[in-house]
C-alpha cells in the first residue's frame, strides 16, 4: 500500500510539474532475476514493469546492500550462483500517469493524497 501511495504522489507531482519527463531510480533491488533468489521481494518491479517502466543494467553491486541482510543472498554469491546487480529502472511520466488515471477509486483507498 505504501508503495502505491508513493506513485500516486509522483504521478501528481507529474501532473502538476510537466516539464518533468519521468522517473529514475537505481538499486539491485531492480535486478530482474532478483526473484529466483528472494521472491518476497518480487514486488519492488512488479507495478513499472507491468506499466511501461524501462530496465537497464549498470555493474555489479556487491556493496550496494544486497548482501547485508540476506542469508540466503551471501550464501548464494559465496558460492557464485548469485551476483548482485545495478539497475536503472526508467519509468516514462506518460506510462506513470497512463497508470495513474486507469485506476478506480477502489484501487486507490485508503490513499490520502491520491487525486485520481
Amino acid at each position: 500500500q505504501e508503495r502505491l501511495a508513493c506513485n500516486l504522489r509522483i504521478a501528481e507531482m507529474l501532473e502538476r510539474h510537466p516539464v518533468v519527463r519521468g522517473t529514475c531510480s537505481g538499486s539491485w533491488l531492480n535486478d530482474p532475476l532478483l526473484p529466483l533468489v528472494s521472491p518476497r521481494l518480487a514486488w519492488v518491479r512488479k507495478l513499472p514493469t507491468e506499466n511501461g517502466a524501462w530496465y537497464f543494467r549498470i555493474r555489479k553491486d556487491v556493496d550496494g546492500g544486497a548482501l547485508t541482510k540476506s542469508d540466503t543472498r551471501r550464501r548464494l554469491y559465496k558460492q557464485g550462483r548469485y551476483v548482485p546487480m545495478l539497475y536503472i529502472c526508467v519509468w516514462p511520466r506518460r506510462r506513470i500517469l497512463q497508470w495513474a488515471q486507469s485506476l478506480t477509486q477502489d484501487d486507490v483507498t485508503d490513499q490520502p493524497s491520491a487525486v485520481y
